[in-house]
């Protein structure tokens, strides 16, 4: 059994309520907010997940930068359609004011050149903190930020870490004590070298609190998991050599020690693998990938969530591989039921 042991809040007086028991490791996906309830109950029926991870914004990127409320309309009907259907919801901002992408962030975004910027975030945790903390355990973590790429910190100073214990201490002062999920950052390093988001987890300085669930994000090989996205190649195979690598499951495994090394140091912050994928144009190729990778969380008893379900084309595991075009869906790909046969363990 993988050991999963969490603590919430439910009362005004911020009472705690008894740590649930243990628990198998949660396994699910990414999946847009605004998916409607009938989706929502075919989604459960086709694949048996018991997490969705809910991503933003839920502020506008534009002046004003007003809340965007049919955001949190869509995070309260979401989360009392899980809290009927025993499924646990990641609540994940995933974007800010002052980024540049919606996907995730970059270490030239405009959000690390002025700490204004940061208040914009605080201010949506408020919010979510306030209108949530008297949910129980349906919600599984408060994904800080994704993906954050912080610029080399000898310059611009340790912007991520103090954030986190800035954010932290916010959604405690609400009175919410769900468990908060910290990711690693991409650090640009002096002379433009950087740490990627696993090799970040060196750079992770994690608050004083008892309720963290740290979360890297894996897609190494990039030229592999990226084929055909941003006018990437493909044509390139796994297992097999990729730039100065040859990538198996030994090698797959090898870029997870760092993981494993902080799960070691850290014994009791569990492990959540927010993003993982490859995309439909790596063939069959993507498949094992993919298998091999989930195997490797598995054997370690990391919860994870796949990217992403009826989102992006060239994730979606309802469509064919070997193209990342617009093809027909179907819940029997064989991506489908690969994913299916890790959602069902117990």
């Amino acid at each position: 059994m993988f050991a999963t042991v969490l603590v919430y809040a439910c009362s005004d007086n911020n009472e705690i309520m008894n740590s649930r028991p243990e628990i198998e490791a949660y396994r699910g996906f990414n999946i847009s907010p605004s998916t409607d309830n009938s989706q929502l109950d075919t989604v459960k029926a086709i694949t048996g997940a018991n997490l969705f991870r809910l991503g933003g914004p839920y502020v506008s990127k534009e002046p004003p930068y007003e809340f965007i409320e049919s955001a949190f309309q869509h995070l309260g009907r979401v989360l009392d359609w899980a809290e009927s259907n025993d499924i646990r919801v990641v609540i994940d901002p995933h974007t800010t004011p002052g980024t540049r992408s919606r996907w995730t962030i970059y270490p030239e975004d405009e959000f690390w050149q002025d700490k204004a910027w940061h208040e914009h975030l605080i201010k949506v945790w408020v919010r979510i903190a306030r209108e949530n903390k008297h949910r129980g355990d349906v919600i599984f973590g408060y994904d800080l930020l994704n993906e954050p790429a912080i610029p080399d910190p000898s310059i611009h100073g340790d912007q991520w870490n103090e954030l986190v214990a800035v954010l932290v201490d916010t959604i405690r002062a609400v009175g919410d004590q769900h468990p908060i999920i910290v990711e690693p950052a991409f650090v640009r390093l002096p002379g433009g070298g950087f740490r990627d988001r696993i090799e970040g987890l060196e750079d992770l300085i994690l608050p004083n609190d008892d309720n963290l669930i740290v979360s890297p994000h894996v897609y190494e090989p990039f030229l592999f998991t990226h084929q055909g996205v941003n006018d990437n190649p493909a044509g390139v195979p796994y297992p097999g050599q990729i730039g100065e690598t040859f990538w198996d499951k030994n090698e797959l495994s090898a870029h997870l020690q760092p993981i494993r090394d902080f799960k070691d140091a850290n014994k009791n912050v569990p492990i959540f693998i927010g993003e993982f994928s490859a995309s439909r144009a790596g063939g069959e190729d993507s498949n094992a990938y993919l298998e091999d990778l989930i195997d490797l969380f598995e054997a370690e008893g990391w919860s994870w969530a796949y990217h992403d379900l009826r989102g992006g084309r060239m994730w979606d595991p309802e469509r064919p591989v070997g193209t990342n075009a617009a093809e027909p869906r179907n819940p029997d790909t064989p991506r489908m039921k690969l994913l299916r046969n890790y959602y069902s363990r117990k």
